[in-house]
């Protein structure tokens, strides 16, 4: 296959992965949210904050590799801007679901849901601050030796992809709760997810 070729089929592949990531978000947000319910803003802040933006961020990252210079940086910015927005929404989500299980005096980390959760929202603080510290305009990598700079790069890149990952699991944890299995989008979101 020509590069023209595999540049084409990986555009063509960001788009469905965009495609998919806008319909199960939308869905899940058209499905669940009621803004005067609090556990509604759990599944809405998350499902839009993992599945729809932190998604286009790492398509993001996968666009700028080749990229130089200012051009570079800028990509970098943008990349970090719509992970800034996917970790808001990540807190508001988490501090949701918190609240909620506070005010109906409810345990905490019952279920693997709940765990793996609790896991990929704090992997997802830990790479948001690797790739704050990782930013080279930023300033903060030249605290460290020059020959870690690379490994500081690798593991923010490995971690945000782990978080995605991560954030998978746990959305199809979270559908195996009797809330969300209910009526025909279950299947399509677990499919699509």
């Amino acid at each position: 296959m020509s590069i023209r070729g595999s540049r084409a089929r990986d555009e063509q592949l960001r788009l469905v992965a965009r495609v998919v990531a806008a319909f199960v978000s939308i869905s899940f947000v058209a499905a669940f949210f009621r803004p005067s319910v609090l556990f509604s803003w759990h599944p809405a802040c998350m499902a839009t904050g993992y599945l729809l933006l932190m998604t286009e961020g790492l398509l993001r990252a996968a666009e700028f590799r080749p990229l130089e210079k200012l051009p570079r940086v800028h990509a970098i910015q943008r990349h970090g801007w719509v992970q800034g927005a996917a970790l808001l929404l990540l807190i508001m989500g988490y501090a949701a679901i918190y609240l909620n299980k506070e005010r109906l005096d409810k345990p905490h980390l019952t279920s693997y849901h709940s765990k793996f959760g609790l896991a990929t929202t704090l992997l997802a603080l830990g790479s948001a601050m690797g790739g704050l510290l990782s930013f080279r305009k930023l300033g903060l990598i030249s605290f460290f030796p020059d020959h870690m700079h690379a490994s500081i790069k690798a593991a923010h890149r490995a971690a945000g992809a782990l978080t995605w990952v991560l954030s998978l699991v746990t959305i199809e944890l979270g559908m195996l709760h009797p809330v969300a299995a209910k009526g025909v989008m279950p299947p399509i979101w677990q499919l699509s997810v």
